[in-house]
């Protein structure tokens, strides 16, 4: 039900405060979005990728929109003329604070990322996140017809700029580029935005010298609302903020935790926010997203279902459906509950809710589900919250059936799920924490496994013999096992380090006098080696694991290696700090004195690797090439439970002829392997740029069509 309307006539905003409102809200929503990958992204090269550093950019800018809105929820009660001071002092405080955080390596935690994040832009981004609450609360005090339009402008510049960072702004900008631009903007928002204030500070003092009723007056606060009503903002807020974040997670399973993620799960949160709060939305209107809620998750279960099955093509277009019509569903819910007056409550409780969402979708989700079930369950607990408010169902009887109509198909899909994944003598474990998912299935000969739709590897279980066996894109034929061979055949000792643990299939290789270092930031990962496979403790070699990006590590240490393993990869994600002209070089001093060979793990679905490696190798004197293998058959001796694979080797330029003499033969054993050598061309370089610490984007190497359309 609508609340009533005010009862006070409107009073216009003079015509030039109107103009500014146009110009400050979609600039201040567009800097808040652009500046949080352009803050964060420089953290890598401190902390690396670690948990704590997406944990530690997530909780700093969550927690400031929570204070941003606090803070215009105070000036609210205050004089206009302290209004108008606050509003200036913290825009001097923020034009003159503001820089990028500071890239000192350190050791990576969530209050030393957050710390950082404080010193650079705390003051910026209590302004921007303030500015939408506090003009909202101006339109109330003139009692404005539809004020709530204020904040669906505001994400209207919040989706221009999700869509425009990754697709133009970070392919073509440098960081410190977008820093410059982005803190030209700040100042003129700043400049706008005083303006603005003054203007409507001006219009007040005027009103009262000539007597007349002020919109300042009565200065009594709003009240805050009946904390039920408070709950149930919060809960709508967190329910479809985690909606929104689930759906993320499994596209970034997909593509890699990268800013072009979020452009479709998050990019319907906004436009639907946009829509139900723009001052024409109607009773029918949620009644048809209800309806598109119901149909898209039925086509969704029908086409993807509670398992790991990849979400690209056509899944990935059910899944944003789903995602769009449950946003809808839970902001149009909101729009009917939201206050005549008192917005700025309003605002904060959405706040409040969007940080209990995003710590639900880190901490809280993993922890209670052992599989990522959370987004078609947020979004069937949506469709039934929708289901029995449009109903006006009272008391506990209507949402218990609405749910229980909901709940009884899609147990019953999940259960036939389940029961077919333990089908045929296997077993499942599950391991879910904060860094991500991972899968370990146990058949009768083997283990594998994944995270995700992801293999990370296998190992065969007959025999003795069997496990110690290199399989999956580790075999004996794959770039890799050759290149580690063609090395042993050479050296008396080798000494690997690998980037990435997964199963540990490469230590199947080391010889007695041979020495492998594991680095991963991921701490169950060595839980699941040690206790599911056996590589590490077979191994007659040296083995160390080490918990630690590996970026970091190799930049901490003296140690000197025969080659380096680049295969820290969740999906076709790709940790783009680890593949960057400085990371290069680090890999370059790290190799020198051992005359060594870095490897890439470049097999991807959706994404081409080698052009960007490539270029950005051959601006230190090195030459890469790239290595495509197809194994159809396994040997008494080699190449058992073998997959295609595909490897970037990268050298110093005399030595590529020889490491490249090793592949000469694109045919074996009569088609058994087939191999396809690609080498960069000027056509190519002409096309990607180099990778640095200050410029790399997810668009140089990704391939949408293939991974929208399936072409």
């Amino acid at each position: 039900m609508h609340p009533p309307a005010p009862a006070a006539p409107p009073c216009k905003l003079p015509a030039l405060a109107e103009s500014l409102l146009l110009v400050v809200v979609p600039l201040a929503a567009a800097l808040s979005f652009v500046g949080q990958p352009m803050l964060a992204k420089p953290l890598l090269h401190a902390f690396g990728g670690t948990a704590a550093t997406w944990l530690g950019s997530m909780v700093f800018f969550q927690t400031t929109l929570l204070l941003g809105y606090a803070f215009a929820l105070w000036l609210e009660r205050r004089p206009p003329t302290t209004r108008l001071l606050s509003v200036l002092g913290l825009i001097t405080l923020a034009i003159l604070s503001f820089h990028l955080p500071d890239t000192t390596p350190a050791n990576p935690s969530i209050a030393a990322v957050i710390g950082r994040l404080v010193l650079a832009s705390l003051p910026a981004y209590l302004l921007l996140f303030s500015i939408s609450p506090l003009l909202h609360s101006e339109l109330e005090r003139r009692h404005h017809p539809a004020p709530y339009g204020l904040y669906a402008f505001s994400n209207l510049g919040s989706l221009a700029a999700l869509v425009l960072y990754p697709l133009l702004i970070e392919p073509r900008l440098n960081l410190s580029t977008q820093k410059v631009v982005w803190h030209a903007l700040l100042i003129a928002l700043g400049g706008v935005l005083a303006l603005l204030m003054h203007t409507l500070w001006r219009e007040s003092v005027q009103t009262r010298r000539e007597g007349n009723s002020s919109p300042d007056l009565p200065l009594t606060p709003t009240p805050f609302p009946r904390p039920l009503t408070f709950l149930g903002w919060t809960l709508l807020a967190a329910a479809t903020c985690a909606t929104m974040l689930s759906a993320t997670n499994l596209v970034a399973s997909e593509i890699g935790s990268q800013p072009l993620s979020w452009v479709g799960p998050f990019g319907v949160y906004l436009a639907s926010f946009a829509l139900t709060f723009a001052g024409r939305w109607q009773p029918w209107m949620s009644a048809t997203a209800i309806v598109a809620l119901a149909t898209s998750l039925t086509g969704y279960f029908g086409v993807k279902g509670f398992g790991w099955q990849t979400v690209d093509g056509e899944r990935f277009w059910w899944l944003l459906l789903v995602c769009g019509s449950a946003c809808t569903v839970g902001h149009a819910l909101l729009h009917e509950r939201r206050p005549a007056r008192g917005g700025s409550w309003f605002y904060l409780a959405l706040a409040t809710g969007g940080m209990l969402g995003g710590w639900f979708s880190v901490w809280g989700a993993p922890r209670l589900l052992s599989l990522p079930w959370e987004f078609p369950l947020l979004a069937g607990a949506l469709l039934a919250t929708g289901l029995a408010w449009t109903l006006r169902w009272r008391g506990f009887v209507g949402p218990f059936f609405a749910t229980a109509l909901l709940a009884l198909p899609l147990g019953t899909l999940a259960l036939r799920q389940v029961n077919e994944m333990k089908s045929g003598g296997k077993t499942f474990v599950t391991y879910r924490d904060i860094h991500g998912d991972l899968l370990v299935e146990t058949a009768a000969e083997s283990v594998v496994l994944s995270s995700g739709t992801t293999s990370h590897g296998s190992q065969l279980t007959a025999d003795p013999a069997a496990r110690r066996r290199p399989t999956f894109y580790y075999t004996e034929n794959s770039a890799l096992g050759r290149a580690i061979q063609r090395l042993q055949a050479e050296r008396p000792s080798l000494r690997i380090g690998a980037i990435g643990l997964g199963a540990g299939t490469l230590a199947a290789y080391l010889r007695p006098t041979d020495e492998i270092v594991f680095w991963d930031i991921d701490p169950k990962i060595e839980k699941v080696a040690r206790e599911h496979f056996s590589y590490l403790a077979d191994s007659p070699g040296k083995v160390r694991v080490e918990l630690s990006d590996g970026r970091r590590a190799l930049a901490a240490s003296n140690e000197d290696f025969d080659l380096i393993l680049m295969d820290a990869f969740m999906g076709d994600g790709v940790p783009a700090h680890l593949l960057t002209r400085q990371a290069l070089q680090l890999y370059q001093t790290r190799l020198t004195a051992r005359e060594g060979l870095l490897v890439v793990h470049a097999s991807v679905r959706y994404s081409d690797l080698f052009p960007v490696v490539a270029v950005t190798a051959s601006t230190l004197n090195w030459r890469a090439f790239a290595v495509r293998t197809e194994i159809t058959a396994a040997t008494d001796t080699q190449d058992w439970d073998a997959r295609e694979s595909t490897y970037i080797l990268a050298a110093p330029i005399g030595k590529i002829a020889k490491i490249k003499s090793w592949f000469d033969q694109l045919e074996e054993d009569d088609g058994r392997v087939r191999r396809e050598i690609t080498e960069l061309t000027s056509t190519v370089n002409s096309q990607r740029d180099v990778w640095l610490d200050d410029r790399q984007s997810g668009m140089d190497t990704l391939d949408l069509n293939r991974y929208l359309f399936g072409r």
